[in-house]
């Protein structure tokens, strides 16, 4: 599929359904980690990182006050890229099947699962759900409400 296909297939999908944007603020009720909590974790990992890159990485939180932003302006290696993801993806997994564990218990109160069903009852039964959040909150909230969940376009 070439590039222009490729868009008028997107646009197909986004056409007639509705678009729901999530970021970390949509999840943090739910238990896990905002962007200054991953700084924090990142912080008490110093030893797991090369001394020069984390000093560059510890300079650019305290200056920027910014995860992304510190993460953009720090050149790491590709050893100090690896650690970083295991140590995020290891803080948020936590997190998320603390979350999964308690859903499991009792599924009331689960805003975004409310949410989304509403939201494609009057449709075709299609939401587009984008999100800068590496948990599974959107699929859990989908298999709730019995809807079908693709990661990804």
């Amino acid at each position: 599929m070439d590039y222009r296909d490729c868009l008028q297939q997107i646009q197909k999908f986004l056409e007639n359904s509705p678009l729901i944007v999530l970021g970390s603020g949509s999840s943090a009720d739910y238990g896990l980690p905002l962007m200054y909590e991953l700084s924090e974790e990142i912080k008490s990992h110093k030893a797991d990182f090369d001394a020069a890159e984390f000093e560059s990485l510890f300079e650019n939180l305290i200056i920027l006050n910014n995860l992304e932003e510190a993460l953009d302006k720090t050149t790491l290696s590709e050893k100090s890229s690896n650690t970083l993801r295991k140590i995020i993806w290891q803080f948020i997994n936590e997190r998320d099947i603390t979350f999964f564990q308690r859903l499991s218990q009792d599924k009331s109160n689960f805003a975004l699962a409310d949410l989304l069903g509403i939201i494609i009852q009057p449709t075709p039964n299609i939401a587009t759900v984008i999100t800068t959040n590496y948990d599974r909150l959107t699929e859990y909230a989908a298999d709730l409400i019995g809807a079908t969940s693709v990661t990804g376009f």
